[in-house]
């Protein structure tokens, strides 16, 4: 039978395991060819936020000006 590990031993040994098996695939995140989708995907989302900001804007006035009414 093997040595009972200590606290700190076991630790040490399940932290220098993986959690995760990576492929190329996921190790590669960002390939020549996924840049057009990228891009796509950037764009909507600083479209939401700029949209978001102005949406939020507007209704903050609105309840400050229908609060001090």
């Amino acid at each position: 039978m093997g040595k009972a590990l200590s606290g700190r031993e076991s630790n040490d040994r399940e932290c220098a395991e993986p959690l995760f098996s990576q492929t190329n695939r996921e190790i590669d995140m960002a390939s020549g060819n996924d840049m057009k989708t990228h891009y796509s995907t950037f764009e909507g989302f600083i479209g939401l936020v700029k949209w978001g900001v102005i949406a939020t804007t507007v209704v903050t006035v609105f309840v400050i000006f229908m609060i001090t009414k």
